[in-house]
């Protein structure tokens, strides 16, 4: 079964907010001035994600998928310190999963473009779904 985000939004014949949102990124991602921001930014990120699953559950090698993962910043940190099993991004923007495939990990990841809605992947398929950032479709 497949999981459908932003389910509620309205579809616009001409274009969705998916659409506009999935165009935004589309090359958003490869400057290496953003990459150390992100790279900065995914050190909390990934520190506040170990903590609070932790503070839940004893397993600290969860499967983990990341829906909207960027350029893989918070997977590589993630995975870097130790945490998660393996780990699968999600993200709209090729230029993101580019980048995402160009890093180092410590660990089994895969990354894949997706549509924004729709996660090809089965329910229950990961033990960890951080969501860091999400914009409103409505």
């Amino acid at each position: 079964m497949e999981t459908e985000l932003g389910a509620s939004c309205t579809k616009d014949p001409v274009m969705s907010p998916n659409q506009t949102i999935i165009e935004h990124y589309a090359d958003y991602y490869g400057s290496p001035e953003l990459a150390q921001w992100r790279e900065l930014g995914a050190r909390d990120k990934s520190s506040n994600i170990e903590t609070a699953w932790l503070a839940i559950q004893a397993n600290a090698r969860p499967t983990i998928a990341d829906i909207g993962c960027g350029d893989g910043a918070v997977i590589q940190a993630l995975l870097s310190s130790g945490f998660g099993a393996s780990a699968t991004g999600y993200e709209v923007s090729p230029s993101g999963v580019a980048c995402a495939n160009e890093r180092t990990y410590n660990g089994a990841v895969q990354f894949e473009v997706f549509d924004g809605q729709i996660i090809p992947a089965s329910d229950k398929s990961f033990d960890l779904e951080p969501v860091i950032n999400f914009i409103p479709l409505k």
